[in-house]
């Protein structure tokens, strides 16, 4: 059946309800995106198991389109989740790998890699198609408050876990409800605990548990989300990212008395694999999945009570497969299938995934899609059924041809996956491994359509197909500076001299209250018309001027042209005459015909400061609508912080505030607010240098830091650079540069205690 046509339920139907259906037909439907964590391909009825009872899900299958070769974005938490969002695979996204570094921003530590400000997700897409965008579960892809939370990715409300090291508890103190915490009625802890024998005092299991299980509060919310959109009219997008079946096992009673009489539990699990003891680990994993089943039917239910069945396409998927920790015994519910592997393996068993389709009048009942397909190719097809043109390359392709006909041909592409040194490419029946381990290559070929269990290697008999999906596995990874391959190229740089030749002229313009401003212009030397960046940089209190020379240099090798005001130095310094003057002499340069080599952009400016000269490129910002980008280096001005903080709420463009832990001159306490004010939106960048001194004369005691002055000012450098390359000329490894982990601390959004 073509989705674009709905089916003449009346015989001999007139126009008018011809008409009607083709209006409806054009209706971008309400999504439902239900994703299971550690769901294992095989832990529901539909592909053949048998103790775990998932109703719902069967019946979605049954009525439905169910893919038989679907494969997660990666084969742990946070990546997976990156490439269901953004659309590109492991090569190409920018969450590769679990992070174990919680944002050492955040009071609490809590948090993992954030997706960057401005990526195109699910959420962006149809929010900006006019959908309502709900988010319920486990995020994992950032820190409360900062860039990568689910309201600055398109969500318009979200209730749930954000980091997912806390989901291993499903009885948190806590969870996140629209950037503020909502408490419930549990103890909290941490989810990991271990017993030396089983103990004989029941109570010794209860204190494992509490009063508010944490999926019942998420679908609540979902629950009332749904109820809005439905009462607004308005299309929906609602993801449910469960944390449920992940350990640890917790389940409420009534659930885990499902199966009580199963008598499966010989022994209790005691925490010697991770997470949390439970008296009956099987009942439990067991009871688990089969309330996510329950829940979703609740969800479910009530779409049709709303009479939105016909309007909206669910999806059911997880986000890899089974796991081997936390007491859950996979060998046992045959997890898995028959696939080789588990979670944390580039294996089938580890990135095989259940997924289906179900939108009633639109998909035909009992279809299977036998062709490969991944996460990566959800945004295409939800940015198509929207009608919306998506922006850039993506690694998928929209399903919407095999939501139609199960037996549609896909064009061509790779599935590609990589975690650290290890990848793996399918395309077609083959699959390819590959893993460097201490610079030694292994590789292992399969034939999935003839071994789907991945027992028989063919990659000796094989040198062509190797060679050829060899070839094809280099072409689809791209170098990441946050999640590095132990083959990318070295690195660019950003510490490093450019390669343009700088000219380097004084500049002196006639100010408004009469007299002359002096400034400096560091131009590159280039062969072309092509329009450049204008930077306004502000000298500081106490800066040395070679440093700021130094600075300037370097910015002007790498394509900048940059304008420095070096008229308000010392002590008299002053923030808003600076901020003025500047202002005066970039009028002034762009009305001059003979300083200017090439031309620069008329506006789309980047201010630039150091301590007193930070502050006055903020005020830049406040009172000029050039100003495209802001780095402030160490701010700090004996008065008047507190009323530049409260004028940045209203200024959209980009700010870094980057502090230094030992600056005693602008101490982090008092430029931090300047990072936390904004509009909603805004892009914020904060990053506190431990070490880091106010970089003043050299011999006197505003310099006291641990971190020596060359590499204080090779950091200053590496980040300025990297800010004007992302936010003027939009350069994507830049902004993966800028926030990529550090030596005990990184630029991120500010958090503040809960």
């Amino acid at each position: 059946m073509r989705l674009a046509l709905l089916p003449l339920l009346l015989a001999g139907a007139a126009l008018a309800p011809l008409q009607a259906a083709q209006d409806d037909a054009r209706r971008p439907p309400n999504v439902i995106l239900w994703v299971a964590d550690d769901l294992g391909w095989g832990e529901v009825g539909f592909q053949g198991q048998e103790r775990i009872r998932t109703p719902v899900v069967d019946r979605l299958a049954a009525e439905g389109l169910r893919f038989s070769a679907a494969y997660s974005g990666h084969t742990v938490c946070a990546p997976s989740r990156c490439v269901l969002m953004t659309g590109l695979h492991t090569g190409h996204a920018q969450i590769r790998q679990n992070s174990p570094w919680a944002s050492k921003l955040h009071a609490l530590g809590e948090g993992q890699e954030p997706l960057r400000f401005g990526t195109q997700t699910l959420g962006t897409v149809l929010q900006g198609a006019g959908y309502r965008t709900g988010a319920f579960g486990k995020w994992g892809l950032g820190a409360p408050h900062d860039e990568g939370r689910p309201l600055a990715q398109g969500f318009d409300t979200f209730t749930g876990y954000l980091c997912q090291k806390k989901a291993h508890d499903h009885y948190p103190p806590s969870l996140w409800q629209d950037g503020v915490p909502l408490s419930l009625a549990n103890p909290g802890y941490t989810p990991s605990a271990r017993l030396s024998e089983p103990p004989t005092d029941p109570a010794t299991w209860a204190r494992f548990s509490g009063e508010d299980y944490a999926e019942d509060v998420m679908l609540a919310a979902a629950l009332s989300f749904l109820d809005e959109a439905a009462e607004a009219e308005q299309p929906f997008l609602l993801y449910f990212p469960t944390p449920i079946p992940h350990a640890a096992l917790q389940v409420p009673a009534d659930s885990l008395a499902e199966y009580a009489d199963e008598g499966w539990d010989d022994a209790p699990y005691l925490g010697t694999k991770g997470y949390l003891p439970h008296p009956a680990p099987r009942a439990a994993y067991a009871a688990m999945i089969t309330r996510m089943d329950r829940d979703l039917g609740l969800l479910l239910e009530r779409v049709r009570e709303r009479g939105l069945e016909q309007d909206t396409l669910v999806l059911f998927t997880s986000d890899n497969g089974a796991t081997f920790n936390g007491g859950v015994d996979r060998a046992f519910f045959r997890s898995n299938g028959p696939f080789r592997g588990m979670k944390t393996t580039l294996y089938e068993g580890g990135i095989r995934v259940p997924l289906v389709a179900h939108w009633p009048g639109r998909i035909e009942a009992g279809g299977v899609c036998e062709a490969p397909v991944g996460f990566q190719d959800l945004l295409p097809t939800l940015g198509e059924l929207a009608g919306v043109d998506l922006e850039g390359p993506l690694d998928g392709t929209s399903l919407v041809p095999v939501l139609e006909d199960p037996d549609a041909t896909l064009p061509e592409r790779a599935l590609y996956f990589e975690s650290g040194a290890r990848q793996a490419l399918r395309l077609g029946r083959w699959k390819l491994h590959r893993s460097l381990k201490n610079g030694r290559e292994r590789l292992e070929l399969y034939d999935l359509i003839a071994d789907p269990a991945e027992e028989d290697d063919r990659a000796e008999a094989e040198p062509e197909v190797v060679a050829r999906l060899r070839a094809r596995m280099a072409q689809e990874h791209a170098p990441s500076p946050r999640f590095p391959h132990p083959e990318d190229p070295e690195p660019f740089d950003p510490r490093a001299r450019g390669p343009l030749e700088v000219v380097r002229t004084d500049f002196r313009a006639k100010g408004r209250e009469g007299g002359t401003i002096g400034s400096v212009i560091y131009q590159p030397k280039l062969r072309s018309d092509e329009v450049r960046p204008l930077v306004l940089f502000q000298h500081g209190w106490l800066g040395r001027p070679r440093d700021y020379d130094e600075l300037c240099e370097h910015l002007a090798s790498h394509g900048f042209v940059v304008l420095s005001n070096a008229t308000q130095t010392g002590l008299v310094a002053n923030p808003i005459i600076e901020a003025r003057d500047t202002l005066e002499l970039a009028e002034g340069l762009l009305r001059s015909e003979r300083v200017l080599t090439a031309p620069v952009a008329t506006t789309g400016w980047a201010a630039v400061g150091h301590s007193m000269g930070g502050v006055a490129s903020l005020r830049l910002a406040i009172g000029s609508q050039s100003i495209a980008s802001v780095c402030a280096l160490q701010p700090g001005w004996p008065r008047g912080l507190d009323e530049v903080a409260r004028a940045l709420e209203a200024v959209d463009a980009p700010v870094l505030v980057l502090a230094g832990g030992d600056d005693r001159t602008c101490p982090p306490r008092r430029s931090r607010p300047l990072a936390e004010a904004g509009p909603p939106g805004a892009r914020r960048l904060w990053g506190m240098v431990p070490g880091l001194g106010h970089l003043g004369p050299v011999d006197g005691r505003w310099q006291r830091g641990d971190l020596p002055a060359d590499e204080a000012h090779g950091l200053h450098r590496e980040v300025v650079l990297d800010f004007l390359l992302a936010t003027l000329r939009g350069d994507a490894e830049a902004d993966e540069r800028l926030v990529r982990r550090r030596d005990g601390w990184r630029l991120g959004r500010p958090q503040a205690l809960p």
